[in-house]
């Protein structure tokens, strides 16, 4: 799929008309969930980030290196 995506950029100006109607098409079809934030993409983590921290069971620390997940029963713990 990503490779069909990208292979848009090198075909003629009618050819890409084309496949972006064939995917708009297939969109349609198959009825993707399609979705867009007026501020960007980076709103989604940062409004995630601000519900999250209204919290007082949740710490989250930006900027650190991660090597680990661990799983329990209640919780997951990054390492």
């Amino acid at each position: 799929m990503l490779f069909k995506l990208l292979s848009v950029y090198a075909m003629n100006e009618l050819d890409k008309v084309q496949a972006e109607s064939q995917l708009v098409r297939r969109c349609r079809s198959e009825k993707w969930s399609m979705w867009s934030f007026e501020s960007g993409l980076q709103t989604l983590s940062e409004e995630l980030a601000r519900y999250l921290e209204s919290h007082s069971n949740v710490d989250i620390h930006t900027g650190a290196c991660c090597t680990q997940l661990q799983f329990t029963q209640d919780k997951v713990k990054v390492v």
